[in-house]
């Protein structure tokens, strides 16, 4: 039977390994292994799009970010212009004038504790942002919990927990669950990982004698 649920990967990685008592650890062990799993790589399968993030006119912030958002990979206009990354300093640097405010369309953001800050302070009110992210990690807890792994990743979550258990025991067979998530962890690499991030476009050097390159 194909794993599923929280409920199966903990009788999976318990088999005959690990005894009842030991199922507050299992939980433990495996979501361990989860969030090593998921913060391992730019994996494609953490990335999720919000197409309809708003704006405000007078606001400052992104409405309609997910609470699950890490990174943002892209952040794109209704009119299909791209809104791109600054740090925090920068932005104000910028941007922040409260005693007269910069105000048009969004050039620039800036990620602060969840928050998205635009700059300028939108002009318009619009909810067709489009919003690409990676989401944050969240611990399995429930045994009807689902982790968000690829179709059969979910052997990877048990040989490392596994593995976990084992080595703790003194068991030298870790040894073996551990080469069997390296091998799950390489098929992955092979099939879901991202190599970029954020789009990025080089701004030519201006030079006064020359004109624009």
């Amino acid at each position: 039977m194909a794993l599923s649920t929280f409920l199966d990967l903990q009788n999976s990685v318990m088999s005959d390994r690990f005894d009842e008592s030991q199922r507050g650890d299992v939980k433990t062990w495996l979501n361990s292994a989860y969030w090593q799993l998921w913060s391992l790589e730019n994996w494609t399968f953490v990335q999720a799009k919000v197409e309809n993030a708003s704006v405000t006119a007078g606001v400052a912030t992104l409405g309609g970010v997910p609470s699950d958002l890490n990174t943002v990979r892209s952040l794109i206009r209704g009119d299909g212009t791209p809104v791109h990354e600054t740090p925090v300093i920068e932005l104000e640097d910028r941007y922040y004038d409260p005693r007269s405010p910069v105000t048009g369309l969004p050039e620039r953001y800036a990620v602060l504790n969840g928050t998205i800050l635009l700059g300028p302070i939108p002009s318009e009110t619009a909810s067709d942002y489009q919003l690409v992210y990676d989401r944050e990690y969240t611990a399995l807890v429930n045994d009807a919990d689902v982790p968000l792994v690829p179709a059969g990743a979910e052997l990877a979550l048990v040989f490392k927990a596994s593995a976990t258990g084992l080595k703790l025991q003194n068991d030298f067979t870790w040894q073996f669950h551990e080469q069997d998530y390296q091998e799950q962890l390489d098929a992955l690499r092979r099939n879901y990982l991202e190599t970029a991030t954020e789009r990025r476009w080089q701004q030519p050097a201006y030079r006064p004698e020359y004109g624009t390159f």
